[in-house]
């Protein structure tokens, strides 16, 4: 490909994308993404792509950027990008079943739902959030059926097919999808206020799973943030990856994950803000090792610095004594 393609080109031709991703023609994908619009992740994906990129990091660092179209910046280029990759991930699955071709299909599965609801193409949106959620389910990876579920819901709401919304409805309830999922469980309330109002009658709807407590409302979102954490090591340098493995694999310990937990939701409100402000920071471009300096300092826990970064633990003004 001698010609760079040109956006308007490729952002409504899945197949043609698909083919740019596979070509390993890392100018033309750049010039490809230079085209596209500004977006607080682009210059962190365009640097993941480089000649020596494997295909599922190419491919995180793309659905990143997609994720950023499909939520308002420009859903159209986010649903054909979503798409190529849900496609290509597809393809690299058949032909070595890595877990993570599937984490790629899946977020992308979810960034095309996003887009396509909004552009209000619910139709279109039922048909491939259905098709993606079999996909995923029939080769075990589950962590997508509450997020495409609950997209599936919303169209169906807004396409007046309130009978079917209230079907799925129950079988989120008693499948138990949203055990660990607070906030999509906030979710589901305000689509079950939207179908009730709309029928006139209450939905009583079958309570298989207890509640989650505070402690494991906080564990589940730790754990929740942490595996995300490290999705984001496929499109960082390897001595910045292993850094950031290493954090993930010590705080995913359920020692760690139950360690110093917040007395309360609300103090935990305002520690999980302070945590993704630093994985903004990651994003951003921050090094990762001051990124977690500035987390273990700021959790009162200097002593993973040492730890993890072979440094003498700096002392924390916040804490005080309290860790030591």
């Amino acid at each position: 490909m001698n010609t760079p393609p040109k956006l308007g080109e490729l952002e409504r031709d899945v197949n043609k994308l698909v083919n740019l991703f596979k070509s390993k023609n890392v100018e033309a994908l750049k010039s490809f993404m230079g085209q596209c619009p500004p977006a607080g992740m682009k210059n962190v994906a365009v640097d993941a792509i480089h000649q020596y990129s494997r295909p599922e990091s190419m491919l995180l660092a793309l659905n990143i950027l997609a994720e950023s179209y499909s939520r308002g910046i420009d859903p159209e280029l986010g649903v054909a990008l979503s798409k190529a990759i849900y496609m290509y991930s597809q393809e690299l699955f058949t032909g070595e079943p890595s877990t993570n071709h599937l984490y790629n299909a899946g977020r992308a599965a979810i960034n095309c739902a996003i887009g396509l609801n909004a552009l209000g193409r619910h139709e279109e949106l039922l048909i491939f959030a259905a098709a993606a959620e079999q996909w995923c389910e029939a080769r075990g990876h589950l962590e997508v059926k509450a997020d495409l579920l609950l997209y599936r819901i919303g169209a169906l709401i807004d396409l007046a097919r309130y009978e079917e919304a209230e079907v799925l409805l129950h079988q989120i309830a008693w499948q138990g999808v949203l055990k660990d999922r607070p906030a999509d469980r906030i979710r589901q309330e305000a689509l079950v206020q939207r179908v009730q109002q709309a029928l006139r009658s209450p939905i009583e709807l079958p309570s298989t799973q207890p509640p989650l407590s505070d402690k494991e409302t906080m564990i589940e979102n730790r754990r929740s943030m942490l595996k995300s954490l490290g999705a984001l090591a496929e499109i960082l340098l390897p001595e910045e990856a292993d850094l950031v493995s290493n954090f993930v694999a010590k705080s995913l310990t359920q020692q760690e994950l139950e360690k110093d937990l917040p007395k309360s939701l609300a103090e935990w409100a305002l520690e999980n803000q302070m945590r993704m402000d630093h994985l903004t920071d990651l994003l951003s471009g921050k090094s990762p090792g001051d990124v977690l300096r500035d987390y273990t300092r700021a959790i009162g826990r200097p002593d993973l610095t040492e730890k993890l970064l072979g440094e003498t633990a700096l002392p924390n003004d916040d804490s005080d004594n309290s860790h030591r």
